[in-house]
């Protein structure tokens, strides 16, 4: 059974840099290995995926070959999405407005009802992109989901933070279980 994602994502959402330049940038880094099956965006980790994610604790499980496609890590591109997409998981946590930290308790009912409704605590627009959803969801139009890693488990290094720069600004990453994207008009699917 698949643990979570770590989902690396760009912090900007007006833009997604182009997913070719981007896969054949991680693939020259070492991060992406071979396409994984016969669906597109689904690849293999690469000779370096151990070198450019750090994985935390003292014995961590790591199913990288010689298991079922379905128990094996693999990285996922998903997008380019034409307008901000939320990934998030059976782990995620209300979000908190971005200017005085209250939490948004019933997130799910205002995506689904439209997101046009001011913060309840200080009258702030709140904006999909802009909440705080502290590593435990993404907002962006392209994501780079890593499989098998539990929350809080492994962590990108500085190399692959300044390689995914390079191609596409700032970065950031979250960790989801169960992931699912949000999309405006279609609501929630699983992933």
């Amino acid at each position: 059974m698949n643990p979570g994602y770590l989902v690396l994502h760009p912090l900007a959402t007006s833009h997604a840099p182009p997913a070719e330049r981007l896969i054949d940038s991680l693939r020259e880094l070492g991060l992406v290995g071979e396409q994984d099956g016969d669906t597109g965006g689904r690849y293999r980790p690469g000779n370096a995926y151990l070198r450019l994610i750090t994985y935390l604790g003292c014995s961590p499980s790591i199913p990288l070959a010689d298991n079922p496609q379905e128990e094996s890590c693999h990285l996922r591109l998903l997008g380019p999405y034409p307008a901000p997409t939320l990934i998030s998981g059976s782990n995620s946590r209300p979000p908190r407005c971005p200017h005085c930290g209250h939490p948004f308790t019933r997130w799910q009912e205002w995506l689904q009802h439209g997101h046009d409704s001011p913060c309840h605590q200080c009258g702030a627009r709140r904006q999909l992109e802009r909440l705080q959803w502290r590593e435990q969801a993404a907002v962006a139009r392209l994501f780079l989901l890593i499989s098998h890693v539990f929350p809080g488990e492994a962590v990108p290094v500085e190399r692959l933070m300044h390689t995914l720069h390079r191609e596409g600004g700032d970065w950031r990453y979250a960790y989801v279980q169960q992931p699912r994207r949000w999309c405006a008009g279609k609501g929630f699917s699983m992933l």
